[in-house]
């Protein structure tokens, strides 16, 4: 657990055993580290320089040796908030820089852009998009019959209250049945209007959510937990133009 958690905030494989190693024996020479771990001398003296450099630990010289110690375990805190203070300088690097990021598509800018996800995080990562990029009102035809067990977590206590933080819309066509019914009752907490079709003349089996200017998702709940954004807005107005004829 202490491994993974070290591994979390940014530590390799190397530093985590190294800096968990100096933890247990205290105040050592480099050297004497390297033998416990049985890696080379060298090796083990460059990961001590950047475990100071990431401010958890520290060298001190007596008679012409270098002994390694390791801070208190409070210095990772310190270092994991230094971190994140850095993950949100890059960040607003980049939403700086996206401007000349689309300099690089110009020559493709009218071709569909497609991007595939799999599996419980990538599906996750598509409607987190649909967050990011929804200019006030999601279209979607559900299926929330389908909805896997690993995401209604992530629904109900993520996403549903993110949508009314930001005072995203929705309008929702899905299969009736007696949890969609449950789903329904809800819509005004939601900020958002469904309409319920009948299952046997309209089978859906993926989704599909409408958003932002140029955006369709197609998610599939099956075994392999699959989905797909398009970016294009002939594909996205045509769509919505389906789902407004429907709803």
């Amino acid at each position: 657990m202490i491994e993974t958690l070290l591994r979390d905030i940014g530590f390799s494989e190397k530093e985590t055993r190294v800096y968990l190693a100096a933890l247990q024996l205290g105040m050592q020479p480099a050297s004497v580290l390297a033998k416990r771990l049985k890696m080379n001398r060298v090796t083990t003296y460059v990961i001590c320089k950047k475990l100071i450099e990431k401010g958890v630990a520290n060298v001190v010289t007596r008679n012409n040796i270098q002994y390694f110690t390791v801070e208190s375990p409070d210095s990772l805190v310190k270092y994991a908030e230094h971190q994140q203070q850095e993950w949100k300088r890059r960040q607003r690097d980049i939403k700086k820089h996206l401007p000349e990021f689309s300099e690089y598509l110009k020559d493709v800018s009218a071709l569909p852009k497609v991007r595939f996800y799999e599996g419980v995080d990538g599906i996750k990562r598509v409607f987190d998009d649909t967050l990011d990029h929804s200019d006030g009102l999601i279209r979607a035809f559900l299926t929330v019959d389908k909805l896997p067990k690993d995401l209604i977590e992530y629904f109900s206590d993520e996403y549903m209250p993110k949508l009314v933080e930001k005072g995203i819309h929705s309008k929702i066509i899905a299969p009736d049945s007696k949890r969609t019914r449950g789903y329904k009752k809800e819509d005004k907490k939601y900020l958002r209007e469904t309409v319920l079709v009948k299952p046997k003349d309209y089978p859906f089996e993926t989704e599909i959510a409408m958003y932002g200017k140029d955006r369709v998702a197609f998610i599939s709940f099956k075994e392999d937990l699959s989905a797909v954004i398009i970016e294009n807005a002939p594909i996205h107005r045509t769509l919505s133009a389906v789902f407004g004829l429907l709803f």
